[in-house]
């Protein structure tokens, strides 16, 4: 029995303590029958129930265990019926059948032991690669913080900003998407980033922080700097309806143009919207320019074809679009050569030079637009992979617009899984390992892209499993962890902190990948470039990263930590444990208006009707009986702005029209009270 152990585990030789095990794979073969019998057991408690389980990951894991130990079992008990069927020819003197049932026997339990341990190492390693498991222990943070609360991350969920029924119309739509409720969120999130009482003060503190960081002076926007917006249009291949595709969120961009232009103090005629790779559609641009008609949208010329070998061909109309141009003097120099990758469809050999654009390049400052996605060989996309659009090259035909990327050679270079190249299915890319060099890195650090950039959004109002234009917004892409809990995710994230922002997307990305499987590509290496940022100026991978060309080696980007669990999504700062990230949790309802959870039985606040209104709606509530009943309107920072009702009534049913012609657009809550009753609710006055 001793030596039959010794071959899988390791004895100290003075001592007799045990060492380890000499051969993982070895012990595996030992536990092989205790962990299917495990894994059976455990999609059997767990899959009856809710048969929907069976495409967690977790399941995933244990469905190649149970089948590979169920045909392991089934070829045993084949080769002990032939074993068996051998000695009964053999006693009846039937050799010839005796001899060919002990040839199967011992064929079956060879094949059947040798197959299930093939399957069962090949097929849980898959599933275990496709599971994403943090490289960090939680609330372990590395890095330097950055912001004017270090660190600081705020997250906004207003579900009522999102009421597409995923079927009718698109997702963008006015009636849909609301413009006033995005405004409000914006609004709020503003201030909570930068701990001021209104808008204006954000943007003079938020510009403050920036400026004083480098060596500007505690000075804010001064009249002619230029601000450039990256946006991400990576599914837009026209300049009309865009249909239920992913882009940038025409509200948002409208929403954010509006603050700089009213409350930054900018005009319009400073601030461009940019993705060198892709066009702005019809909903960005026209609701954009009826209101503020000198704000710039750059980037390539429309596409309007393609040739026989798949090339773009490209129309001459920019549809009021202005052409990006190249600035020829300023390039990004990567820490490491991109020659991996070879895209035989476009003939991008990877490794050209890459330039920046004027629209960057010229201006003073930057605010990086990203939105909220997996992808189908990064992982996850937000802040640093949005500017892959901004990269200006040629590749091998002359075409310096939408193959840059490939021409460039960064997507091997960022690849987190095996996958296929995206535009040659016959090229294979393996997931880089932790501890290597990443682009991305380069990105957020050159001084004319994330150096520039003073303020991080995250557009997460229609979060996406993937950054397909194939898979559109729709039913299938809700999703399933709370919050959100089967519906949009209906969010907002801003931060001054690039790794910090794209820490907490990471989190609550691979917390959906867990339980729906729809986010089939969040798995991998993903952590691997926010700790090569957290690091910069050491990082894991030994890379010399000095992205500008000036030889100064970068210094920390960012903070990066995991968040210690889902459902309370604390980190560090949240905890007082160290200085980390702070997630500030902000959602729709306000603290002045909010409600009992207990409502006594009778009582009844409607929902207004409609909503969204203009210029009037009705409000109905009952009363099971009498009683002073208060009802007060409050703007959406909970700010009282006058009071509708205020009188005492008897018992019955009430509705009254409530004319809000001399108020603005926006967020509004109504607030009833009377007796132990306190009910709230939420109305949109959109003109």
């Amino acid at each position: 029995m001793k030596s039959f152990f010794s071959k899988f585990i390791k004895i100290c030789p003075k001592t007799g303590k045990f060492r380890g095990f000499k051969n993982p794979a070895g012990m595996a073969k030992l536990l092989f029958p205790i962990i299917g019998i495990a894994a059976i057991v455990w999609i059997l408690v767990r899959v009856i129930p809710k048969p929907s389980r069976a495409q967690y990951p977790c399941m995933k894991i244990a469905a190649p265990i149970a089948s590979g130990f169920i045909v392991y079992l089934a070829g045993l008990v084949a080769a002990v019926f032939s074993y068996k069927k051998a000695r009964v020819y053999f006693r009846n003197s039937k050799t010839g059948y005796a001899i060919v049932f002990i040839v199967a026997a011992l064929i079956i339990a060879l094949f059947t032991i040798f197959k299930s341990n093939t399957d069962f190492y090949a097929q849980t390693k898959s599933s275990n690669d496709s599971v994403f498991v943090p490289y960090d222990s939680a609330n372990s943070p590395i890095g330097v913080a950055r912001g004017i609360f270090p660190g600081r991350v705020v997250w906004m969920h207003d579900p009522s900003v999102t009421t597409w029924d995923g079927k009718t119309g698109n997702w963008w739509d006015a009636n849909h998407t609301h413009q006033a409720v995005v405004d409000s969120m914006l609004s709020r999130s503003l201030r909570s980033l930068s701990g001021q009482p209104t808008d204006s003060a954000a943007w003079i503190a938020l510009f403050q922080y920036f400026n004083q960081q480098h060596g500007k002076g505690n000075t804010g926007y001064q009249a002619g700097e230029k601000i450039a917006v990256k946006i991400n249009l990576n599914n837009s291949t026209g300049t009309g309806n865009p249909g239920n595709t992913s882009v940038a969120t025409p509200q948002m961009v409208f929403s954010l143009l509006k603050q700089l232009v009213k409350n930054a103090g900018v005009p319009d005629s400073n601030i461009s919207f940019y993705d060198i790779i892709r066009f702005a559609t019809d909903p960005i641009y026209t609701t954009c320019k009826a209101e503020f008609p000198n704000v710039h949208f750059v980037g390539s010329p429309p596409q309007i074809g393609t040739d026989k070998y798949g090339n773009a061909i490209y129309g001459t109309n920019l549809y009021g679009r202005e052409k990006y141009v190249r600035d020829t003097s300023v390039t990004i120099h990567w820490a490491q050569p991109l020659t991996i990758e070879k895209d035989t469809l476009v003939s991008a050999k990877g490794g050209n030079t890459v330039y920046l654009p004027t629209v960057a390049t010229k201006a003073a400052y930057m605010i990086n637009l990203a939105n909220l996605k997996g992808h189908s060989y990064a992982g996850m996309t937000s802040c640093a992979k949005n500017h892959f659009g901004s990269l200006s090259v040629d590749n091998d035909n002359g075409n310096p617009y939408i193959w840059a990327p490939h021409a460039a050679g960064v997507h091997a270079y960022v690849v987190v899984h095996q996958t296929a190249d995206g535009w040659d299915p016959s090229i294979m890319w393996n997931g880089r390992p932790m501890g290597s060099y990443n682009p991305l890195v380069d990105l957020m650090g050159h001084k004319d892209l994330d150096g520039k950039s003073f303020l991080f959004i995250v557009d997460a109002l229609f979060g996406q499993p993937d950054e397909h234009g194939s898979t559109p917004i729709s039913n299938n892409t809700k999703w399933l962890s709370a919050p959100f809990n089967g519906n949009w995710t209906s969010s907002l994230f801003l931060s001054q902190d690039e790794v910090a922002i794209q820490s907490v997307a990471l989190d609550f990305l691979r917390t959906e990948q867990a339980i729906n499987p729809n986010f089939v590509f969040v798995y991998g290496t993903l952590d691997n470039f926010l700790r090569e940022a957290a690091l910069a100026d050491n990082p894991p991978s030994g890379s010399f990263y000095a992205p500008s060309g000036d030889g100064v080696r970068l210094k920390s980007l960012g903070v990066h930590e995991v968040w210690n669990n889902a459902v309370q999504k604390q980190y560090s700062r949240n905890l007082g444990t160290g200085n980390g990230i702070e997630l500030v949790q902000l959602t729709g309802e306000v603290t002045s208006v909010k409600q009992n959870n207990i409502i006594p039985n009778g009582y009844a606040l409607n929902q207004n009707y409609p909503n969204p209104f203009n210029p009037s709606t009705v409000i109905a509530y009952q009363l099971p009986q009498a009683g002073f009943v208060t009802i007060k309107l409050y703007d959406a920072i909970g700010k009282e702005v006058k009071t509708l009702v205020n009188k005492q009534q008897s018992a019955g049913n009430y509705s009254f029209n409530f004319d809000a012609r001399k108020l603005t657009s926006g967020v509004y809550f109504y607030k009833m009270d009377v007796n132990n009753f306190t009910q709230s609710k939420k109305m949109i006055l959109l003109k």
